[in-house]
């Protein structure tokens, strides 16, 4: 259960990956690790060891009366930086 109603949490993972085609990025373990992290923390509002903060060019908890303003447009990197 999210402590957070209403809102959204957007990641930006574009930079964390290696291409290994013209389309395809592959994640390594620590970028996997990064985004759960954030993911983690986000979703428990402090209850863990690690508080979430929002981090320009890479996650960002958006309200969705934000979400509307922009006409539901859901890219992240609208709302990440």
């Amino acid at each position: 259960k999210t402590r957070r109603p209403g809102e959204v949490l957007f990641i930006d993972a574009r930079k964390l990956g290696t291409m290994v085609s013209r389309v395809q990025c592959e994640l390594d373990e620590a970028a996997i690790a990064k985004i759960a992290d954030t993911f983690h923390a986000w979703k428990t509002d402090g209850e863990t060891a690690q508080p979430y903060e929002d981090v320009p060019g890479f996650c960002r908890s958006v309200r969705l009366s934000e979400i509307a303003e922009h006409g539901h447009v859901l890219t992240p990197g609208r709302y990440v930086g």
